[in-house]
């Protein structure tokens, strides 16, 4: 991981939107943008070598609005490079990375100025954030994250960073510090070769920016200005209920994600959060595999249904609460079993 020696650049944000094959979400992405009460300084989409019509759309964004940049791979160089191809490429002081699938609340980028023309030596500015879900009635937010503080301390964020949307990839970021503390992930190699695809590792180059802060008064918090997320994939416990994926798959991710935070956590920055990461991301998965079980024994509706209310016992009776124990025992008994076989014979 080199040091990306850099002049000072100049005052201003700029939007960054890797993409790769988001004809159908991309629009969204970019009318979030050009529709802000303060608009960026730039706008820079690095398309990856779209096979459909992305390309296409970004160019006629482009076209019609000049602080638009566009960059076109000649061939896929992989998520987290292009997101580096992005960055490298701003011309301002501070960068956000947008996801291409994402969008911001009209009044996001204003937020994040006033707080850089107040604090113009600040080195990351987190925010609060809504998660949306497609479903059948389309596009619903289903949870809102904002931690409503000014200053985050470096030690806090560092022991807390796990915790929903504290900080990700939606922080405002200052640019020569993320390109100096960048990582394309061959350091975890020795992990396995799924640990240097890209996964996670936005967030670890925002912890290696983190870390290398002197000062505790260089990270702050918009307390307004959504980063609207959106999650197009099933829950891992329905995707178990409902035989999308397996048991494995889902244990392989939350496995793949605790052990790469927990050894960057460790070996990095010396903290004693990875342990306390681990027993978080272990309680997140046995959560999961526990809401699979009740979607599969009360029928995927009824269980959603039954799920939005925190459980408690008292919505069943003594009988139903016994029923549905026994057969979600059962469920992932064979479940397991049949995971197993499946795994030998492949």
């Amino acid at each position: 991981m080199g040091r990306y020696l850099q002049s000072k650049l100049p005052l201003g944000l700029t939007i960054c939107v890797p993409v790769y094959n988001r004809e159908a979400l991309i629009h969204r992405c970019l009318d979030s943008i050009i529709n802000q009460t303060c608009q960026p300084d730039e706008v820079i989409i690095s398309d990856n070598c779209s096979t459909d019509g992305t390309y296409n759309i970004a160019s006629s964004y482009a076209k019609k609005n000049p602080n638009i940049r566009l960059i076109r791979n000649s061939e896929n160089i992989g998520a987290i490079r292009n997101f580096h191809v992005c960055i490298k490429a701003a011309r301002f002081r501070y960068v956000l990375l947008l996801g291409s699938d994402d969008f911001l609340s009209p009044d996001f980028i204003y937020h994040r100025i006033r707080l850089l023309k107040e604090f113009p030596d600040v080195s990351v500015i987190s925010g609060p954030v809504s998660i949306f879900t497609n479903n059948s009635c389309g596009l619903t937010r289903t949870a809102r994250y904002n931690y409503n503080v000014c200053r985050l301390s470096r030690d806090y964020v560092v022991n807390n960073f796990y915790k929903k949307f504290l900080i990700s990839y939606f922080c405002v970021v200052n640019t020569s510090e993320l390109l100096g503390n960048f990582s394309f992930g061959e350091e975890f190699s020795h992990l396995g070769p799924e640990y240097t695809r890209g996964l996670g590792l936005d967030l670890v180059n925002l912890l290696d920016v983190i870390k290398s802060i002197k000062s505790n008064n260089r990270i702050l918090y918009a307390s307004a200005g959504y980063y609207c997320f959106c999650n197009h994939a099933e829950r891992e416990s329905e995707s178990i209920a409902c035989g999308t994926t397996g048991f494995f798959r889902t244990y392989n991710d939350y496995r793949q994600n605790y052990i790469l935070f927990s050894w960057h956590l460790e070996n990095r920055f010396g903290s004693l959060a990875s342990g306390d990461f681990v027993k978080y991301r272990l309680s997140q998965f046995y959560y999961e595999v526990y809401r699979a079980i009740i979607l599969r024994t009360l029928s995927l509706r009824q269980g959603l249904k039954y799920l939005r209310r925190p459980f408690t016992g008292v919505e069943l009776s003594k009988g139903e609460l016994f029923f549905t124990f026994m057969r979600s025992i059962w469920y992932t008994a064979r479940h397991l079993v049949d995971s197993v076989l499946q795994r030998l014979r492949g």
